[in-house]
């Protein structure tokens, strides 16, 4: 007989501290829920299910810093953004390789987020770095992350963790 699963805690967070990533609860509009959130982001789990106890319904960041990983947010053209990141990334597999396997989520708009190892080494983060609709997401550069929602839609893994 299987027993029930009773955690207020999605599975899809639980996987994801389990494999020591560090996670903080966020509004619908990406905002942190509380002041100081990204430096209280953590893998515990009991304070995640605390957190989802006391706040159901909320969403999720997965903060980089202290995680051992470093993501790619690669955007699609439309209403919230100008630049075609799937068209710049086409372009840098073209000229240096594919990219092997790897954890990959949905935004809600449609876009992309790519899982990486933290290199080790600095990293130049932020918007256009590797050229447009592209941002890289490093140390306290957070990002939303399954089961989160929005107005507009869920936050999904297409391949988890």
């Amino acid at each position: 007989m299987r027993r029930e699963r009773t955690s207020p805690l999605p599975v899809e967070i639980e996987r994801l501290a389990l494999l020591g990533w560090r996670l903080t609860p966020a509004t619908a509009n990406k905002r942190g829920l509380f002041p100081g959130y990204l430096d209280v982001a953590t893998c515990d789990l009991d304070t995640l299910e605390q957190w989802a106890g006391a706040h159901p319904g909320f969403s999720w960041k997965a903060v980089p810093d202290g995680s051992g990983i470093l993501l790619l947010d690669i955007d699609i053209t439309g209403a919230t953004h100008a630049d075609d990141g799937v068209a710049t990334l086409r372009a840098l597999c073209a000229a240096h390789g594919p990219l092997p396997p790897r954890p990959h989520g949905r935004t809600p708009s449609g876009g992309h987020l790519l899982v990486f190892r933290d290199p080790g080494t600095p990293v130049r983060r932020g918007s256009g770095v590797l050229g447009p609709g592209i941002d890289i997401l490093h140390h306290r550069l957070a990002a939303m992350v399954a089961p989160s929602r929005r107005r507009d839609g869920v936050y999904r893994w297409v391949i988890p963790p």
